[in-house]
């Protein structure tokens, strides 16, 4: 029983990740704070992709969720969103929090 006590203590583990264009998004913003696993994460926001890889290569966050620029219009639209995430590969925290953040956009 001593694993699924690990796994339920790492779902509920705060995972720290980077949103790049979800500021320029008040209605993107809105919808990623109802979503239910929002509150285990920790969302630092960056502007650009750059800072984002930067921030996943440096270790500050596992992993980043990369929004387009015209997301804000997109959703007005109801168009589907092409959402990037990046994740250190070889990274198992990152991996996780990758997954973590797929699911979120579900």
């Amino acid at each position: 029983a001593m694993m699924r006590s690990q796994t339920k203590a790492a779902e509920k583990e705060t995972v720290r990740v980077a949103f790049v264009g979800v500021q320029a998004s008040p209605t993107l913003s809105d919808v990623l704070k109802t979503t239910p696993t929002a509150d285990r994460l920790e969302v630092q926001n960056v502007a650009t992709q750059a800072e984002a890889e930067q921030l996943v290569r440096n270790k500050k966050v596992s992993a980043a969720l990369v929004f387009p620029p015209d997301a804000e219009a997109q959703v007005a639209e109801s168009r589907k969103i092409t959402v990037k995430v990046l994740a250190d590969q070889g990274r198992q925290s990152s991996n996780e929090a990758a997954t973590r953040l797929h699911t979120l956009l579900d």
